[in-house]
């Protein structure tokens, strides 16, 4: 399932592009996510826990960063998680770009899902939802972050 998502930040594009790649910060501001701890600087383990319906599940897996393009202010981030109970497990590749934009910067992402198990027994409709909820609520945080921190700097 492809699923693609964008939203602004009041942010200078490199400052928002720095902030995307740095794991710990965004790995904050994701709902559901914990535990992260950090193999390598591209390559960090953790669990997600997501809620669809009535079904509660978490995810053991890895992420990482697979390409960078600075100049172009692109990134690939790869993960892959296992279902604690259960034979579920979840796959993705996320290509995030930051453009410049009167603003400040755009986000966009695209990211290719693979849902086995438990959770694949909804709809695109309902997975879309549920992925869109928590961009949301992570656009937000790294929103607050960064516009806070540039207001501060002024």
């Amino acid at each position: 399932m492809r699923l693609e998502q964008s939203f602004e930040i009041r942010s200078d594009p490199d400052r928002t592009y720095a902030f995307l790649l740095d794991v710990n910060r965004v790995a904050g501001c994701i709902p559901g996510i914990s535990d992260v701890e950090e193999r390598d600087p591209d390559t960090f383990v953790g669990s997600l826990k997501v809620k669809v319906g009535p079904i509660s599940v978490t995810y053991r897996g890895t992420a990482s960063i697979t390409s960078r393009d600075p100049a172009a202010r692109q990134a690939t981030v790869s993960a892959q998680g296992t279902e604690g109970v259960g034979a579920g497990r979840v796959q993705a590749a996320a290509v995030m770009a930051v453009t410049s934009i009167d603003t400040g910067s755009l986000v966009s992402m695209t990211t290719d899902l693979e849902i086995a198990g438990r959770l694949a027994q909804f709809g695109r409709g309902v997975i879309e939802g549920v992925a869109r909820r928590i961009v949301d609520q992570m656009a937000d945080c790294i929103r607050d972050q960064l516009e806070r921190a540039d207001q501060a700097s002024q």
